[in-house]
């Protein structure tokens, strides 16, 4: 059994809502790691703006005085690199952050010689007489991971709401595009319903542009009919006239009774054929549902009174 429109539809839409679904929740998780990521890198360099006034460039060379107490108490490993070569760094460190290439923005996981692994962010940084200082600021993985894993999951509540109000706009937007295509189907089943039941003798054109040319078509296939109709009516009734006024002259000069038979017969044919003339379109639907309770109560009730046999009475038909 082939799926109706509805259900094709109800489907479609429930697999188009699933896609979206999905491709929002991996959108969500998407922005929540970017945004954390650049949280995290923010939280990695915050005290930026306590090292980089305290670097000096003397003779081309930078360096930061490692006994000054705000630098000592700094909760952060730096590193300051010249020329891609180290140059100093914070006592924390047991050994030498690498160098990756391109510089600015690029973040390193590695393990220092204690067995420590340690996050780190290298930032450049550009001072007067064009000397490029490179600075490594390095936090323990432990803590910066746990603060990624809070700001993402912070955002995720965040940004929770406008998914789910996303999804209730999806949800109403699928229902709503169920609807308006499957009320116009449904009205035009009902006008149909109703033309093959003999309630109406032509369909309404108030439909979508594209249900009105079929239905047009159909209109117009159905005043073709009814001239069909007519012209066979039309047709019938001028024959049958036409023959009828023959046979009276017949009946007349019938001098058998066999020929008087004969004339009577195609008398009975010609009416016959007339009277369905006049009944041709006018009928509901041949497969319309009838009620045929009271017809059989009613033709018992006439064999009854006609013939002396007792009849059994007439059981309701189980539908």
């Amino acid at each position: 059994m082939r799926m109706s429109l509805t259900k094709r539809l109800a489907v479609a839409g429930l697999a188009g809502f699933c896609l979206l679904v999905i491709g929002l929740s991996l959108g969500v998780r998407l922005a929540a790691d970017t945004i954390a990521e650049i949280n995290t890198d923010a939280f990695l360099s915050t005290y930026a703006d306590v090292l980089i006034p305290a670097i000096t460039i003397n003779d081309g060379i930078a360096s930061v005085d490692a006994g000054n107490p705000v630098i000592a108490r700094m909760p952060r490993d730096w590193q300051i690199s010249q020329d891609h070569e180290p140059r100093q760094r914070s006592s924390r460190l047991q050994s030498w952050l690498p160098l990756e290439p391109g510089g600015d923005g690029v973040r390193l996981r590695i393990n220092d010689a204690d067995g420590r692994e340690i996050v780190a962010l290298q930032r450049q940084y550009r001072f007067p007489e064009n000397t490029l200082v490179t600075v490594s600021f390095g936090l323990d993985a432990e803590i910066a991971d746990a603060y990624a894993a809070d700001q993402r999951e912070a955002l995720r509540r965040r940004l929770l709401p406008w998914f789910l109000g996303a999804g209730l706009i999806a949800t109403a937007l699928l229902a709503s595009q169920i609807a308006i295509v499957v009320l116009p189907l449904n009205r035009l089943r009902r006008d149909i319903d109703a033309l093959e039941g003999g309630q109406s003798g032509r369909l309404s054109t108030r439909y979508p542009p594209e249900l009105r040319s079929l239905t047009q078509g159909m209109n117009a296939q159905l005043d073709h009919n009814a001239a069909v109709v007519a012209r066979y009516r039309q047709f019938a009734g001028n024959l049958a006239h036409a023959i009828k006024t023959p046979l009276t002259v017949l009946r007349l000069a019938a001098d058998t009774a066999e020929t008087r038979k004969n004339v009577e017969d195609i008398h009975n044919i010609v009416e016959r054929n007339l009277a369905r003339a006049r009944i041709v379109g006018t009928s509901p639907r041949a497969t319309a549902l009838v009620d045929v309770e009271p017809l059989l109560q009613g033709l018992a009730r006439s064999y009854r009174k006609l013939s002396s046999i007792e009849m059994p009475a007439v059981t309701r038909i189980r539908r």
